[in-house]
């Protein structure tokens, strides 16, 4: 089965409008949940939703679900998420990898536990992430021990995968130089660890649907 898949719901209230209007007209048929949404509505409004619904792990953008103090190296001074894919991939290469490791536990843990209470109760996980960040190595095997550690029944976790034609293109000449460097770092990371990703869940059982996001 193909789904058609919009992420980002739970990010603002309007966001939210417009993916449920896609919805109700057939356009998506699956939409990807911020765990640390701050709307405190979202378990009721997900009720009327005609969808497949997974987890959108979120490490990049907003306040992470566990308190700021525990998670102090990817936060900043107001406790907002404070890197991008790039910033993270870095980190876990640099001498704090072990400090991110334990921190990037703590804060998986924190929203597949609030998903899994407070979100989804009782359905099985589905699992993306936020600017693709699972992808990074480091940040996937983090995953794997949360959910062997904490006994999750998974159903899907995300392949990313980029087509790399197409940010080839023409689409490019819209960024800034510097910026260009950082898309094609992402890029090329994403597609190396896929296969490995394949492979992985593959041994595990785990399913991976095609999905277009």
């Amino acid at each position: 089965m193909v789904y058609i898949c919009a992420d980002d719901y739970g990010m603002t209230e309007k966001s939210c409008e417009r993916i449920e209007e896609c919805v109700k007209n057939g356009v998506l048929n699956r939409i990807s949940i911020f765990p640390n949404t701050p709307l405190s509505d979202i378990k009721e409004r997900i009720k009327y939703i005609n969808a497949s619904l997974s987890a959108h792990i979120n490490l990049v953008e907003g306040k992470p679900v566990s308190p700021a103090e525990n998670v102090s190296l990817i936060t900043d001074k107001r406790g907002y998420f404070r890197y991008s894919f790039i910033g993270l991939l870095a980190l876990s290469l640099s001498p704090e990898r072990k400090e991110l490791e334990r921190q990037i536990y703590t804060e998986i843990s924190a929203q597949l536990a609030r998903w899994s209470t407070e979100i989804a109760p009782g359905k099985p996980l589905e699992i993306d992430s936020h600017q693709h960040t699972h992808m990074i190595p480091l940040i996937f095997k983090i995953l794997m021990r949360v959910i062997k550690d904490k006994g999750y029944d998974v159903k899907y976790i995300s392949r990313s995968k980029i087509v790399i034609g197409y940010y080839g293109s023409d689409s490019l000449k819209d960024f800034e130089e510097n910026y260009k460097e950082f898309v094609w770092i992402q890029i090329c990371s994403i597609a190396g660890y896929s296969k490995k990703l394949e492979v992985h869940k593959r041994k595990h059982k785990t399913a991976s649907p095609d999905a277009a996001k």
